[in-house]
């Protein structure tokens, strides 16, 4: 249903006399290449021209996307709509991705103030626009940008004595995030089901506190799938083979959920010196679950990282970077992100209860 006729059967009606008028008509070919939405391709000058194309244009189908794509295939990336509103600027987005559409004219608005700014936004997306003819009249004069920072505050955190409480926020410091601990009542009769992939460090397979973890995982319901990564595994695409042959050999197709224990590694990235390699490890799973086809969401869990009171300190600053990174993996990939969990050092039943909880 559509409040005008055109471009559909209900055309028909008026082609004969619409061809009678488009007959009388005198045509020049165009001096720039037109994208015809007839067809969706670069229009022939000579069909431009005839009476027969625009009897065709006002009754067939407008193949916009088509004509989209076929300009972004001949390396177009601005698009500056004409049009009364911007309407068509938001149809081409939805055909093609990274390039620029601007409409200069905008409903109930003004037209100087409509056309400038979609000048500056194929300006600020990297396009050369003639500012010097625009601005011509108004005979404008050109000045630098200032070199210097206009606000002199500072925005560093200043070092807190471990056990000592922060000193309140003075103005400039009240911008910042700050993060706060409440305890939660515990999750009662807590159960899992299916394989849950179950990433561990070479070599700690056998470790007690590992062990204890995936004894409560099995102990609730979930059939654990453990596979130890090492140095060598610190690569998306070896991450994502080592992954696959891991499943394949526990003969599991798909899995519920993925736990990972791979903040414990200990030591640092062969390649990189200053970086945890239980951070190089823990960052590749994150990717290379994806490519291996590992269903579920990803928990990190760590050992004594976090302080969650004031007189408390982190066991492990290796282990601490994890959940810098376990922050960035919640905001860019939500879909797979499950969650951070500190633990205690000491392993339990009411640990693995609180585990499986969570």
């Amino acid at each position: 249903r559509v409040s005008h006729a055109f471009h559909s059967p209900l055309m028909e009606p008026m082609l004969a006399e619409f061809r009678q008028v488009a007959e009388g008509l005198s045509y020049a070919p165009p001096r720039i290449p037109v994208v015809s939405n007839v067809t969706g391709l670069v229009a022939d000058a000579e069909a431009l021209c005839s009476a027969e194309y625009w009897v065709r244009h006002v009754r067939e189908t407008v193949r916009f996307a088509d004509g989209v794509r076929s300009l972004a295939d001949a390396g177009v990336t601005t698009y500056l709509e004409l049009g009364p509103d911007g309407v068509l600027s938001g149809m081409g987005q939805e055909c093609v991705s990274d390039v620029v559409f601007a409409s200069v004219l905008r409903d109930g608005r003004d037209e100087v103030p409509s056309l400038q700014e979609a000048l500056a936004e194929i300006c600020v997306r990297g396009r050369q626009v003639d500012w010097s003819a625009l601005l011509a009249p108004a005979r404008p004069r050109r000045v630098e940008l200032p070199t210097y920072a206009f606000q002199r505050e500072r925005f560093w955190l200043e070092p807190v004595r471990t056990g000592m409480a922060p000193a309140m926020p003075q103005a400039a410091d009240r911008r910042r995030y700050q993060a706060s601990w409440a305890p939660v009542s515990d999750v009662v009769g807590a159960a899992l089901t299916g394989p849950w992939l179950v990433a561990v460090p070479a070599g700690l397979a056998g470790d007690e506190w590992v062990a204890g973890c995936v004894a409560a995982l099995a102990g609730r319901g979930a059939l654990p799938v453990v596979v130890e990564l090492g140095q060598g595994d610190a690569d998306r695409a070896v991450m994502a083979d080592r992954l696959r042959r891991a499943l394949d050999e526990a003969e599991v197709s798909d899995t519920t959920g993925v736990v990972s224990l791979l903040a414990l590694a200990e030591g640092r990235h062969g390649e990189y010196g200053a970086v945890p390699l239980g951070l190089v490890l823990t960052s590749s799973l994150l990717q290379g679950i994806e490519d291996a086809g590992v269903g579920g969401r990803v928990w990190c869990a760590t050992r004594g990282a976090v302080a969650v009171g004031g007189a408390e300190s982190p066991l492990s600053v290796e282990q601490a970077a994890v959940w810098g990174l376990g922050r960035v993996a919640g905001l860019e990939v939500p879909e797979r992100w499950g969650g951070l969990l500190d633990l205690p050092e000491v392993w339990d039943a009411r640990v693995g209860d609180r585990l499986v909880g969570v």
